[in-house]
């Protein structure tokens, strides 16, 4: 009987992170979901997925997991890096603390995994799958940090997937606009100021609605997928036709 493929998936507990998992669970896949609490992991992810917290900040913790896993399951197949916070805000307004998390956790948190997983994507000749956002390239007032790491993100997935092409290893990033999940729940924004947002985003939109995780999981799934061994280096927006609207992106 063939070993199931493994997966790591950070930012598992919630929005596409869990939709993630549970589509790659569905699929076969040995799913270890990783986040900063893990009884909210236990109770979230499915059960034939293992949850274990981590800091994806902390490079140190990383790397621990990352070799728990690998020794544990022997391969690691593929890498989604789904976790990230947003402060909004203005930069002027905005502390240092507020700053340093965001990058910390967006783009540091990105590569400490993508570092920590190279050994086991080369073996495995396996995919990684980041997230960007299209707040990097069409940004609004008070992400200014968030869009940045964003930007980097892409740019570190470009470099790095042809720095691993000799490898057979790829490298893809997806750009979702609003996508309903947690993350600006996470942030302070109350229920009744999110789904005000979620409304207005909506009209900008030429499919006339927001994203739902599932429906990014399933580009995950797609992208670690044999149909797309000839692809990496791109990054694909999901974006409900925003960046072909001339009007209002």
């Amino acid at each position: 009987m063939e070993t199931p493929k493994v997966a790591l998936i950070t930012g598992a507990g919630s929005g596409i992170g869990l939709a993630t998992a549970e589509r790659l669970v569905a699929d076969g896949y040995q799913v270890i979901g990783l986040g900063r609490r893990a009884q909210v992991l236990r109770e979230q992810l499915p059960a034939q997925a293992r949850a274990l917290a981590c800091d994806v900040s902390d490079s140190e913790a990383v790397d621990r997991i990352v070799q728990q896993v690998g020794a544990d399951h022997g391969r690691i197949d593929a890498l989604v890096n789904c976790a990230g916070l947003i402060h909004r805000g203005l930069l002027q307004d905005m502390s240092n603390a507020q700053i340093q998390s965001q990058i910390n956790v967006n783009l540091y948190g990105t590569i400490h995994m993508a570092r920590a997983t190279l050994p086991w994507l080369k073996r495995s000749h396996g995919a990684m799958v980041n997230f960007s956002s299209t707040l990097s390239q069409h940004p609004v007032s008070g992400v200014s940090i968030y869009a940045a790491t964003k930007g980097a993100i892409e740019a570190f997935s470009r470099a790095l997937a042809f720095e691993l092409a000799p490898d057979r290893v790829r490298v893809n990033v997806i750009s979702p606009a609003l996508v309903r999940s947690d993350i600006w729940l996470a942030a302070g924004m109350s229920e009744k100021d999110y789904q005000r947002l979620i409304a207005a985003r909506a009209q900008d939109y030429p499919l006339g609605r927001v994203g739902e995780p599932n429906e990014l999981a399933d580009i995950v799934a797609f992208l670690l997928s044999s149909a797309t061994h000839w692809i990496t280096g791109i990054t694909l927006p999901v974006d409900g036709g925003s960046s072909i609207n001339t009007l209002r992106v």
